[in-house]
């Protein structure tokens, strides 16, 4: 039988062996249709076309071998992959779960099975999932990175600090190569309006122009790329407000900017004289990532009506940075206005 074979391997998942030309597709048909009950038939068909691209008749062959022979490590392993392709993740959960129980030496499943999970949105038991990784295995950093991320989706924000400091002081022991030569990992995933956004920390602040957190946003539905807001402190800006007396000798400036994707447009949304905490820099990306409400008309000077701020679709953040501006100064004009009303 001709070997279009995917091989599930002990780390990267599974390899293509060769690419199926249309007359090897055309004799593993032949193979099924002589002997339509051998799994293995059926699953050569499939992962030769599932290389192909042919991803709907993949998981048909695959399914079907599932059916012949329930528990076939490579069917589920290919189904679970086509599962989360589809954005499938309940289903690609159940399929990683059923890998971990029959393929125990394919040791990147539980890591999968955490990570189809999350994306599913079952927060516990992918925390319970990454935290069984971490305990079997404690130089798998990246778990421990998505422990960080799970605690705070379930709101143990104290087990979340935990279990960051535990990162932090295993990349200083440098006892994990590719951990010590990580810049940053991914410390949260959440979501504003249709606004997906990824926080990524630094390990260090590292050159002139260093960043803490860069928040990475992407248009949910779409997956299209935003732009960026970034906490930094650059030595440019703190040395100004050193010389200016705004800071101390041996403090720094830190400050909030939002970039659009190609870096054209900038916006700075504060300065700050001392590092922000995570949470603080998080509420304030939330801030500006929401539509204000309409305001009261009264409050807007003759003749200007309210901007609407589309709710259903995201624009680039380059037009999002002005609308942004425009919309903090009708805030200041209305809290200019009440003051004075009071006063009145």
């Amino acid at each position: 039988m001709v070997g279009w074979l995917w091989i599930v391997l002990a780390h990267g998942g599974p390899a293509q062996v060769a690419e199926p030309s249309e007359a090897a597709l055309a004799a593993l048909r032949q193979a099924v249709d002589e002997d339509p009950a051998d799994p293995e038939a059926h699953y050569e068909l499939g992962a030769a076309q599932q290389e192909q691209g042919d991803h709907q008749a993949a998981r048909a062959s695959f399914e079907r071998v599932l059916q012949l022979r329930d528990g076939h490590l490579g069917a589920l392993y290919n189904l679970a992959l086509l599962q989360g392709e589809a954005g499938e993740w309940d289903q690609a959960a159940a399929t990683w779960a059923r890998v971990v129980a029959v393929g125990p030496e394919v040791v990147e499943a539980p890591f999968n099975h955490g990570q189809a999970l999350q994306l599913a949105a079952r927060y516990p038991e992918a925390l319970a999932a990454f935290e069984s990784v971490w305990a079997t295995n404690e130089q798998d950093w990246r778990a421990l990175a998505k422990i960080v991320q799970l605690r705070h989706a379930v709101g143990d924000l104290e087990g979340r600090d935990s279990a960051r400091e535990e990162l932090f002081a295993l990349r200083e022991g440098g006892t994990v190569p590719d951990l010590s030569a990580a810049p940053s990992y991914v410390r949260e995933q959440f979501r504003v309006e249709d606004v997906r956004v990824f926080a990524v920390e630094t390990f260090e602040l590292v050159g002139p122009v260093g960043k803490i957190h860069i928040f990475f946003l992407l248009q949910a539905d779409t997956e299209e790329e935003l732009g960026t807001i970034s906490l930094g402190s650059y030595d440019g800006t703190t040395a100004i407000a050193r010389e200016l007396g705004q800071i101390g000798p041996d403090e720094r400036q830190y400050h909030l900017d939002g970039y659009s994707p190609d870096g054209s447009a900038h916006q700075t949304f504060g300065m700050f004289g001392a590092e922000p905490s995570y949470d603080d820099v998080r509420a304030m990306v939330a801030d500006i990532l929401t539509p204000d409400p309409p305001g009261d008309p009264a409050d807007l000077p003759r003749g200007q009506e309210e901007e609407e701020v589309p709710s259903g679709e995201k624009m680039r953040l380059g037009a999002k940075l002005s609308k942004e501006a425009k919309r903090r100064q009708r805030r200041e004009r209305r809290a200019q206005k009440r003051e004075q009303r009071q006063a009145d």
